[in-house]
């Protein structure tokens, strides 16, 4: 085996052990059941449908906000007039240069609008 491959291996063994899918509590799963019990029929049909292509319409009444919505694996888009497309993963992955990965990140929290963000 050379370097590279027990590196990759060793960055996803452990990468895997930090990683962790969010967990849905009970009290969580009780808490969406009441909202979803005081929501009209008319809400549930509108809120499935969205307010608009990236983002789906609050619930004044019931404290429920506008969510924004984004897509795009090679960077934030949400019909932005300006929205920057970077090259996928695996292409940023494959350059193995972390400087510029770290930049593409700064860059991706920049457009997502969470403004000088820290990425570690």
């Amino acid at each position: 085996m050379n370097i590279k491959t027990i590196s990759v291996g060793l960055c996803l063994f452990f990468g895997s052990m930090v990683g962790k899918a969010q967990v849905i509590t009970p009290q969580a799963e009780q808490r969406a059941r009441e909202i979803v019990s005081r929501m009209t029929l008319k809400e549930k049909i509108e809120y499935l449908s969205g307010y608009t292509s990236f983002s789906l319409r609050a619930i004044p009444r019931l404290s429920i906000p506008e969510i924004r919505l984004a897509d795009g694996p090679q960077g934030i888009r949400n019909h932005a007039p300006n929205s920057t497309m970077y090259p996928s993963g695996i292409l940023s992955a494959s350059t193995w240069n972390r400087e510029l990965v770290y930049r593409l990140g700064r860059g991706l929290g920049q457009d997502a609008g969470l403004g000088e963000c820290l990425f570690y």
